[in-house]
């Protein structure tokens, strides 16, 4: 499989043969693009950054391993290393970002992207924009495109459009997790999911985050979006409050030892069981058991 790692490269690969700049960064107003680009393209591996925001877009779109048909106007991310193919792409009124890792070297971003989780996102949980929202990213491409363009060209000024990009981004998709109907539902039915964990025979299996994300089908960082904006904590720490809950059951009415129960809920170490309860309750297992 190609892969590709530069915007050079893949200007060539969808091929743009006279593309010869050598750039961190590049966008491209899809609705006026100077080369015939491909409605159809086989799966590569892409090791740059992509942000894209098409009004109309009609794509059927491989990611990874999944196949989305996208036909309305939303915001999407893939971060480096992942798979993209697509088929009958039409490209309509829009913008698409690339950016190379290394265009973040030395500035303050490079530490901070690994916490916009929206990059390791499937595709069907991408952005999906008011009319407001969409105008505000709209305006913030427009001028990263100018900006690129410019005689002048400022990498600092480049940088700092991009991290307002990632901002806004990340304030909308707080607005979609709480505002969309289907948000709730993951909520409730990942409630659901682990309070029933322990009634069925895993009991010696310590569950993920990826456990419940699979029987939704999205991604575990989706997940743990959700369940951080509309009940304040992560998936993980959902996890690790009903392990807590069903041990303190076991410590009062039973005679299991701690490292039993630590087993029990799937720990090989029973030290780290006791970590985790004492940092959730203040007290050791058994400090609990004789409270």
């Amino acid at each position: 499989m190609r892969r590709i790692t530069t915007i050079k490269e893949l200007h060539n690969f969808l091929g743009d043969d006279e593309y010869s700049e050598d750039r961190l960064v590049d966008i491209q107003d899809t609705g006026n693009i100077s080369f015939d680009f491909p409605k159809t393209v086989p799966p590569f591996i892409l090791d740059l950054y992509q942000i894209g925001i098409q009004k109309k877009f009609t794509c059927n779109l491989n990611y990874g391993f999944s196949k989305y048909n996208l036909d309305k106007g939303t915001l999407m991310f893939t971060e480096p290393g992942q798979t993209l193919s697509w088929k009958d792409k039409k490209m309509d009124e829009g913008y698409v970002l690339f950016f190379h890792p290394d265009l973040l070297n030395g500035h303050e971003l490079s530490k901070e992207i690994n916490s916009f989780n929206f990059f390791s996102y499937d595709t069907n949980e991408a952005l999906i924009l008011t009319e407001k929202e969409e105008e505000r990213i709209i305006s913030l491409l427009e001028n990263l495109h100018s900006e690129i363009h410019h005689e002048e060209y400022s990498q600092q000024i480049v940088i700092s459009i991009l991290g307002l990009i990632l901002e806004y981004s990340n304030r909308f998709y707080k607005r979609q997790f709480v505002t969309v109907e289907q948000s709730n539902n993951y909520v409730e039915t990942f409630k659901g999911l682990l309070n029933n964990y322990y009634i069925q025979e895993n009991e010696r299996i310590v569950p993920n985050v990826q456990t419940f994300s699979e029987q939704l089908n999205i991604t575990p960082a989706y997940l743990s979006d959700i369940l951080k904006i509309n009940t304040g904590k992560t998936a993980i720490e959902h996890i690790h409050t009903k392990i807590i809950s069903e041990a303190k059951i076991l410590l009062k009415q039973t005679k299991l030892t701690a490292s039993e129960i630590a087993i029990k809920f799937g720990y090989d170490n029973p030290h780290y069981f006791s970590r985790l309860f004492k940092k959730k309750t203040n007290l050791t297992p058994i400090q609990f058991r004789n409270s």
